[in-house]
């Protein structure tokens, strides 16, 4: 993931626990510290995506996680009464944030259709990157598309993902996050083009672990780094398999 000294897997398994900020009820964090050191126990886990409240957690428990290569992540979205996600904000301040001694930040460049909250978005992505250059943190950029119809038109969603990726490629991101689109060709093409180490995001959930591998199998032909799942994993209680199910799909 970052240039560390930390040995990895071909293909890099990250798995993300910071839901809680953004969605407290979430189904499957309701013992984060049980979590946590199930995580370290499993090899095939090489990175963590928590909130500073985690990584805090980790530390007052005695959980070490020194050998996880460690985001941290600096925003939140928060749901509206329809249950739709209605607006993005920071949560933690570059320094602040640095006190975690991550190996990077991640934050959500949302593609929105409303020019005036993407321009938000990317003073907040553009000042966390400059930040890191100087804090020695590298950055994350999570492209989403919350509340954005051109990227649920088959016709039109390669296309959106680009645009998402460039900017943060433009930005000065040092990491991409990304969603998995119908398109594998234009995938491959889009991350080729921006030339930036990209993990593919957990798509909608698998109750079979032998779906989830069916799932990601095909990921195995994309230039990615890594994958970078959370819920399809830890909401299940064979967590265990399905990492270590993953690792051999994608590194066989």
């Amino acid at each position: 993931m970052m240039e560390t000294e930390r040995k990895k897997a071909a293909t890099e398994i990250v798995v993300a626990i910071d839901h809680g900020l953004s969605f407290p009820e979430t189904v499957g964090l309701e013992r984060p510290i049980d979590l946590l050191r199930e995580l370290v126990s499993l090899p095939e886990v090489d990175g963590l995506i928590a909130t500073a409240g985690m990584y805090r957690q980790a530390e007052r428990n005695g959980i070490d996680l020194e050998r996880l290569n460690r985001l941290i992540t600096v925003d939140c979205v928060l749901a509206d009464d329809h249950g739709g996600l209605a607006q993005r904000q920071t949560a933690i301040s570059p320094e602040d944030a640095a006190v975690f001694r991550p190996d990077g930040y991640k934050m959500f460049l949302n593609v929105y259709e409303d020019h005036q909250e993407l321009m938000a978005n990317i003073q907040d992505l553009s000042r966390f990157i400059t930040a890191g250059r100087k804090l020695g943190v590298a950055t994350l950029a999570e492209i989403m598309f919350f509340d954005n119809e051109r990227f649920k038109d088959p016709a039109t969603q390669a296309k959106e993902l680009y645009r998402g990726c460039r900017i943060a490629m433009e930005l000065g991101a040092d990491i991409l996050k990304v969603p998995l689109i119908a398109d594998l060709d234009a995938l491959g093409e889009i991350i080729e083009k921006v030339k930036l180490p990209t993990y593919i995001m957990g798509g909608s959930a698998s109750p079979v672990p032998e779906e989830l591998v069916r799932a990601v199998a095909p990921m195995k032909n994309l230039p990615i780094r890594g994958l970078m799942f959370g819920r399809n994993l830890w909401q299940y209680s064979d967590m265990a398999q399905r990492v270590h199910l993953l690792a051999q799909c994608l590194n066989d």
